[in-house]
């Protein structure tokens, strides 16, 4: 990913810090459906990542494509300050 300048920026943690994150939500979210109380939690995943990919699919990945989302759009509403 680009760097966008005076933003925050992980450097080489991020990846690190990304897939913590990635584990820690793989972990709750089993141990949320393990026991038999919540396993309409399933059900609940299931819609949320199905909505989330349709969405990603249908409508965000054209944009992405286009340029009219993302890194580039948001650069252009950052004012760059004189140098």
């Amino acid at each position: 990913m680009d760097k966008m300048p005076e933003a925050f920026d992980l450097g080489v943690w991020a990846k690190p810090v990304m897939y913590a994150a990635l584990a820690w939500t793989v972990i709750a979210l089993g141990l949320l459906m393990i026991p038999s109380t919540f396993w309409s939690a399933d059900v609940v995943v299931v819609v949320v990542l199905v909505v989330a990919a349709a969405w990603y699919f249908l409508a965000l990945r054209g944009r992405l494509a286009r340029g009219e989302a993302g890194v580039e759009q948001l650069r252009e509403q950052t004012p760059v300050p004189p140098v």
